[in-house]
C-alpha cells in the first residue's frame, strides 16, 4: 500500500528538477488523498494500526505533492 501511495515520488523529483508542476496529475492526486484520509480516520475510529499507518504515510505524501503545486507554477509541456 505504501508503494501505491509512493509511487508519484519519481514525479516530484521530476517537479523539483524542472520546477514545473504541470506533471502532476490533480484529480489523482485529490482522489489518492482523500482516500489515504478515509482509511486512516477509519484506522483510528477501531484503533487499528496496521491500517493507521501505511495510509497515514499516503496523507503525507499526498499532502506533500500538493504543497509542490501550490508553491512550483505549472507552465504547459513542451510538445
Amino acid at each position: 500500500l505504501v508503494f501505491f501511495y509512493g509511487g508519484p515520488l519519481s514525479t516530484v523529483f521530476e517537479v523539483l528538477s524542472t520546477k514545473n508542476s504541470a506533471s502532476i496529475h490533480l484529480k489523482t492526486l485529490t482522489m489518492n488523498t482523500a482516500n489515504a484520509l478515509f482509511w486512516t480516520a477509519y484506522a483510528i475510529s477501531i484503533s487499528d494500526i496496521y491500517i493507521a499507518l501505511p495510509n497515514g504515510v499516503g496523507v503525507i505524501l499526498g499532502v506533500l505533492q500538493a504543497l509542490l503545486v501550490l508553491i512550483i507554477p505549472k507552465r504547459p509541456l513542451n510538445a
